[in-house]
């Protein structure tokens, strides 16, 4: 079976994942093993019959990763807060599973802003903070990345018909 994307996730969002990954990699520092491009995330098994994806894993140090690529949040939307609280769960769930590597693992939850960073509140939150999973914006992320994100956005709404009216 071939290990496609699932039709929710924008062609916009697998690139800003990337330019995430990529961007944190420098500042975490992390060496990120290489996915293919378009693909799901990368596999950690659990056991025989669990495993969750992740979208970054870099053994050299431990780490983790889950990005949010959506740019700006004066507050989170049902779907955005159950994405945020099943990224900490599965960042947890990994660490605390204890059945390999990432037991002691550096685990971090990706942002491209600050504003959407600080709309983590509540028992999500507190959440990760009490599993110890660090939210961490990228910096130096281009206001062109987060225009093309927003545009994305409004195109998966219906809010918009073209992304890119001008060309």
């Amino acid at each position: 079976m071939k290990n496609e994307i699932h039709p929710a996730i924008s062609r916009a969002q697998l690139e800003a994942q990337e330019i995430i990954l990529a961007s944190a990699a420098r500042s975490l520092p992390a060496n990120w093993l290489k996915q293919p491009s378009g693909t799901k995330p990368l596999r950690i098994e659990l056991s025989g019959t669990a495993y969750v994806e992740v979208d970054g894993q870099s053994t050299d140090p431990l780490v983790l990763a889950e990005v949010y690529a959506s740019p700006r949040h004066k507050g989170l939307l049902p779907g955005q807060k159950k994405k945020l609280a099943t990224d900490i769960l599965k960042l947890a769930t990994v660490r605390k599973a204890g059945l390999n590597q990432w037991s002691n693992a550096r685990c971090v939850l990706l942002f491209v802003s600050e504003d959407a960073k600080k709309a983590v509140t509540g028992w999500i939150r507190e959440a990760a903070d009490i599993w110890s999973i660090e939210l961490v914006v990228v910096k130096g992320i281009a206001q062109a990345l987060d225009d093309t994100l927003s545009a994305a956005q409004l195109l998966q709404a219906g809010w918009i018909t073209d992304a890119n009216p001008e060309s």
